[in-house]
């Protein structure tokens, strides 16, 4: 398994200077898009902070932010009932707690120390289908978001639906939606930026955020369950061409190393090339398309199986089931 940021041999790789500039001063231009070394540098770290959830995406968050110094990790509590997630968080030292009580409660009795008296902030990480009974707990045990910051990455609930089953206003609640690239430092986020949420509470998401890759984006909330479609579940569209690509190298003769190695080689340099050309996918398509030659032929197989279409039906069947998760998160 992949761990955030480490490198190719286990060992903790630190940011670069680029990556520092991202997380440690989060700004933005006029079209919403991240724009780092705009902003005045803070290099406060952020909380204390009850991380409820220690899957995937919140072993990412923190690993990156506690590498990036955003968050302390005397002061930041996880709460995961899997133990065997537990030793993903030992390499910086935290130990889980079992519940999402038991970690709220460590963050508060670590806030009341601090000089400014700020609140501890809550990093919501659950699956969406678990969020009601999440909120229902904290009700039954008296804990309010009130006056806290309260930032989402769940799929589908609006920051309305979280602050209701919560019982605090939207003022302190920023929804966001990272995708897995955060693991890697290479994550593409969107955050909302028209959902009622305070100036204060925005900066803090964006400074949390900021150390997940360089791509950020501020969009409107209608448009998240579209970017999660598109976006937060697109590592999962890549990863499924590349098991089709190697079970079809497998079939023409390759040994299964080989046609792995090679098709996660291709893949990664392809994305290079994306990434850094200013040519759109379509003409970076035709530049590797000779006429009559083997990728035509490829190709206009795929035209005829009618990929594309299946993709733009992927992708709405994404939307769509994010919207319905907002129901469920209720």
């Amino acid at each position: 398994m992949v761990r955030p940021n480490r490198g190719p041999n286990g060992a903790q790789r630190r940011p670069n200077d680029r990556e520092w500039d991202l997380a440690r001063s989060p700004s933005w231009t006029d079209g919403g898009h991240y724009a780092p070394g705009m902003a005045k540098v803070n290099t406060d770290s952020i909380g204390p902070v009850a991380v409820l959830g220690g899957g995937a995406m919140g072993r990412a968050i923190v690993g990156r932010c506690i590498d990036f110094q955003v968050f302390d990790r005397a002061t930041t509590f996880v709460a995961e009932p899997d133990p065997a997630k537990f030793s993903h968080f030992h390499d910086y030292g935290i130990v889980p707690l079992p519940t999402a009580i038991e970690a709220i409660i460590a963050a508060d009795a670590a806030a009341d120390g601090a000089a400014d008296g700020r609140l501890a902030v809550w990093l919501l990480a659950v699956k969406p289908q678990a969020f009601a009974g999440l909120a229902a707990e904290l009700r039954s045990s008296g804990v309010s978001a009130e006056g806290r910051t309260v930032l989402s990455i769940m799929a589908g609930v609006t920051a309305r639906g979280v602050a209701d089953a919560l019982g605090c206003g939207t003022l302190g609640v920023v929804r966001t939606m990272p995708n897995l690239g955060a693991v890697t430092g290479a994550g593409v986020t969107a955050i909302a930026h028209d959902s009622g949420a305070s100036e204060g509470a925005m900066e803090v998401a964006e400074r949390v955020v900021g150390c997940l890759g360089p791509c950020v984006e501020r969009v409107p909330e209608a448009l998240l369950d579209a970017f999660t479609a598109v976006s937060g579940s697109g590592p999962a569209y890549v990863f499924y061409l590349a098991e089709a690509m190697i079970a079809s190298a497998i079939d023409l003769g390759f040994p299964a190393d080989l046609a792995d190695r090679v098709v996660r080689a291709t893949i990664a340099g392809a994305g290079s090339m994306l990434s850094q050309s200013e040519s759109s996918p379509r003409q970076l398509r035709a530049s590797v398309t000779s006429k009559g030659g083997t990728t035509q032929a490829a190709t206009e197989s795929l035209d005829g199986a009618g990929v594309k279409e299946a993709m733009g039906r992927a992708i709405a069947a994404g939307a769509a089931r994010a919207a319905e998760l907002s129901g469920l998160g209720r």
